[in-house]
This record gives C-alpha cells, structure tokens and sequence, in this order.
C-alpha cells in the first residue's frame, strides 16, 4: 500500500492561540502561545494515528506514543510537545485550574510550549493521541 501524501490528508485549519501566563503553581509560558490547529486532518482516513506519527516524524517531531492525557494538571519543564487527535474527542484543559477550557476532536492537532499545563477533563469515546517531542527531546512529567 502507498502512504497518502501530506497533501491528501492535511486541511487548512482554523489556527487558534492561547498565551498562558504563570498563575502561581503551574509556570506555563509567557513567550510562547499553544497553538491549536482545528480540523488540520482530513476526515475518513484509515490510519489516523499511524498518519499523524508519520507527519510529525517528517518534521522531527520524535518519541512518538499513543494514548490520552492524565487527569490530573501536569506539564513538561524541559521541551516542547505536540498532539494529535487520532479518535474520539474531549475536554482538555490549558494552563491550569483558572486556565482556558478546549474542546478538541479527531484531525485537531495543539503545540504546548514546555511548561504549559495540561489536564485531561472528561473523553469522549475511545480517545487516542499521538504525542511527539521535538527532535526527540527528553521529556520530565511535573505536577504540583
């Protein structure tokens, strides 16, 4: 089987931004905004999650995983990371108890700068991420 180009399966998405700002307990970023690309995948495609890993990889995203966020606030000190709606849907929230609440869905792509907290509040169906790090980078899991 021929892999689909990234022409095939990506879309113009509505890009959304959120700047956080340290709020006292989780140091979020004050430089970079999360940036959440809405419906950047074409719908009806066969391997979401295996799509997703190769574009992120294509672009030196590394240490890919599959799987959802914890439900509990926690963020990464040390890098950068990016997720990829695969399937289902949920409630996600950013920077935070008194951060900005998302509702995010298969083909929905968010970038958190390093430090940016993040709580997984209620999935819907059989949710499944793929996460990546920039060029691989270590990762570190800080909750407070």
């Amino acid at each position: 089987m021929v892999p689909p180009r990234f022409s095939d399966v990506l879309r113009r998405p509505t890009v959304r931004t959120e700047l956080l700002a340290d709020d006292g307990t989780y140091p979020n970023n004050e430089r970079l905004p999360v940036l959440v690309y809405e419906e950047a995948l074409a719908s009806g495609l066969t391997a979401p999650a295996r799509t997703i890993e190769r574009i992120v990889c294509a672009h030196d995203w590394r240490g890919t995983w599959r799987n959802g966020i914890f439900g509990y606030h926690q963020y990464h000190s040390t890098t950068h990371e990016v997720l990829g709606v695969a399937r289902g849907g949920a409630t996600v929230q950013l920077g935070g108890p008194t951060g900005v609440r998302l509702e995010v869905s298969m083909g929905d792509v968010l970038i958190l700068p390093a430090g940016v907290a993040h709580k997984n509040e209620g999935a819907e169906g059989d949710f499944l991420l793929v996460g990546a790090y920039p060029q691989g980078r270590s990762w570190d899991l800080t909750d407070t």
